[in-house]
């Protein structure tokens, strides 16, 4: 999976950490795997993101969590949000069918 992170102009600054993760060791069909990765802000003011799936051409199925809130539970495939604190988590779903 590559998560990209686009932004408009130079007025916010975010960094994700960690900025490289892996899925290490033996992974199984149809069981689910996690990962925990944060965005954090590193200018004041608010921080405003939307975030959705570009593309998939492999066999899973891949959920994102932001806030609590679940990607594949939004009719149009969109989160959006804002990042009012220090960062927030984003939780990445992997699952094979």
């Amino acid at each position: 999976m590559h998560f990209n992170l686009r932004g408009q102009g130079n007025s916010c600054m975010v960094a994700v950490e960690p900025p490289i993760t892996f899925f290490e060791g033996d992974t199984f069909i149809r069981n689910e795997y996690k990962k925990i990765v944060s965005l954090r802000k590193i200018t004041n003011g608010i921080v405003k993101y939307k975030l959705q799936l570009e593309g998939q051409n492999r066999p899973f199925d891949i959920d994102i969590k932001a806030g609590g809130v679940s990607l594949n539970a939004q009719e149009n495939g969109i989160i959006k949000g804002e990042i009012a604190v220090d960062s927030i988590d984003l939780e990445f779903i992997l699952k094979s069918d």
